[in-house]
């Protein structure tokens, strides 16, 4: 019996992976997300070009040609078209599974026992931060979790490299990092920071991760040079610029009096929510296991050795997710995020930490998974606040513009442009998955008229530059400046969603109008 416990923990752990992941699509299987839409359409592109990396979007009109890792939607490419809408729906369990599958094999590597991969397939589970249904790798398809997936890989197969020396481990953590750089932008970072950590225990760890950065290079005949230099001109820019346009960097708020204001649990959850560094803490057990350790280890409960490997990769990302949170850090990625690739790590520490000490100990490692728990109950009983259950408005939209004859789309203010693009035969007026450079951020900050998601009214230039045959407009509220409807029948109306031929839209907004 007591061999079987394990395995039927297991299985039930397993479960309710499966159970809490799926929630959101079994409830709602048509809400999928607008950044889906794009790998779709990426995912489509690449199989129409004979499996080829195509330079630009077919079905976007901007002169942006793509800048994305493509790795995750090669290989996707090779599944059947009809099978595209299945695998976008239950991706993000997938990944979650396999995630966990990779915790197991540090059990037959001998890197934790079976209770310590319980407790790690625990910490997945418990973990709300991969079920955010606000967020695209939380509800189908995203490079987000594949990129974690190899991450995870990388700094596993690094480790073992360094502390027994085996250089099929040395292979490994290179390709492994070779598939990070061709998955995920925020992967490559987070990747770095792992290693930069693990450095202090040995400087040979950069050579993992800098062969297989090269070898990036080499196996796509340079065109990863090309995705990599965009992404570093494009942090650039948002370290000098966009940042400050986005985020607030006041080091004080009203956090003390917003307090004070609470009256309801409705109340707390919505200041949890808006204080994403206080969210962080309740959605990723990670934090609070690494204190535990720590605290435990400065008790004399454990031997705390500040030069493993496992606490080095751990405490780096819990260190990038605190210096992300801080004011002038923020172009680094959402610091939450940061955490989910303490993953691995901490199911190392948290086993170490287990069988080592008290029931105290113990207990209050339960605690915090319990904690985990409630944040992804929470969640799912919250299903209702991000619920995007099948729009019949949309749907009368997409059908009426596929009716249509094929044309240029624009949809203003921005936004569902790559449903539109993925569902109807129609072109649409947009950025998708693109390459930065300061010619192309010039002509999206003309575009937008240097906001995020309005659009000019400058419609010369639209139509020189873009040539729309359609206009959909998403709202009834325009500013000085913004695209506005024309004062008369639209050619299509249902809901929030109205439609204009370009050339009555053309003469609403000339300038002598």
């Amino acid at each position: 019996m007591s061999s079987f416990s394990p395995i039927v923990a297991l299985g039930g752990l397993l479960c309710l992976i499966a159970i809490t992941r799926s929630a959101y699509r079994v409830l709602y299987p048509h809400a999928v997300d607008e950044d889906a839409y794009a790998h779709l359409l990426y995912i489509q592109d690449i199989r129409t070009s004979g499996h080829c990396i195509p330079a630009n979007p077919s079905k976007i009109e901007m002169p942006a040609p793509y800048g994305y890792p493509f790795l995750m939607h090669f290989l996707l490419s090779f599944l059947p078209e009809t099978t595209d809408e299945i695998v976008e729906r239950w991706f993000s369990p997938l990944m979650d599974l396999l995630l966990a599958g990779l915790v197991l094999l540090l059990v037959p590597m001998d890197v934790v026992q079976l209770p310590g991969a319980l407790l790690g397939v625990g910490l997945i589970l418990t973990t709300a931060q991969l079920i955010r249904f606000d967020q695209p790798h939380g509800t189908g398809l995203s490079a987000r979790k594949p990129g974690l997936f190899f991450v995870s890989i990388y700094g596993f197969s690094l480790i073992l490299w360094l502390t027994r020396g085996a250089p099929q481990w040395f292979l490994i953590a290179t390709l492994a990092l070779l598939c990070v750089c061709l998955t995920s932008k925020f992967g490559l970072q987070s990747g770095l920071i792992l290693t930069v950590g693990v450095v202090f225990f040995d400087l040979s760890a950069v050579g993992p991760l800098l062969l297989g950065w090269v070898a990036a290079i080499l196996v796509t005949g340079g065109k990863y040079w090309e995705l990599f230099w965009s992404q570093v001109q494009h942090l650039t820019w948002y370290a000098t610029v966009g940042q400050y346009d986005r985020f607030s960097h006041s080091w004080t708020g009203n956090v003390q009096s917003e307090i004070v204001s609470l009256r309801s649990p409705r109340d707390v959850a919505r200041f949890i929510y808006y204080h994403r560094p206080i969210m962080a803490l309740l959605y990723n057990p990670v934090v609070l296991l690494f204190a535990l350790y720590l605290v435990a280890g400065w008790q004399g409960f454990i031997s705390l050795r500040y030069s493993d490997p496992y606490f080095l990769w751990t405490g780096s990302l819990v260190v990038a997710f605190v210096a992300t949170s801080l004011p002038h850090l923020k172009f680094l990625g959402e610091p939450a995020r940061y955490l989910e690739y303490a993953l691995l790590p901490t199911t190392v520490l948290t086993a170490t930490l287990w069988e080592g000490s008290s029931l105290a100990i113990q207990l209050a490692i339960v605690g915090v998974l319990i904690l985990g728990s409630i944040a992804v109950v929470g969640n799912i009983i919250a299903i209702g606040t991000w619920a995007s259950p099948e729009k019949p408005d949309m749907k009368a939209l997409i059908d009426w513009l596929s009716d249509q004859e094929r044309g240029n789309v624009l949809v203003s203010p921005r936004g569902e442009n790559y449903e539109i693009a993925y569902r109807t035969p129609h072109t649409v007026i947009d950025l998708m998955l693109n390459k930065w450079s300061p010619e192309i951020r010039q002509t999206v900050v003309k575009f937008t008229n240097g906001t995020d998601r309005k659009i000019t009214n400058d419609v010369e230039w639209l139509d020189e530059m873009f040539g729309p045959d359609y206009v959909v407009f998403r709202d009834d509220r325009y500013e000085s400046g913004e695209l506005h409807p024309p004062d008369k029948t639209p050619a299509f109306l249902r809901g929030k969603y109205t439609v204009y031929r370009w050339e009555d839209v053309f003469r609403a907004n000339e300038p002598d109008n």
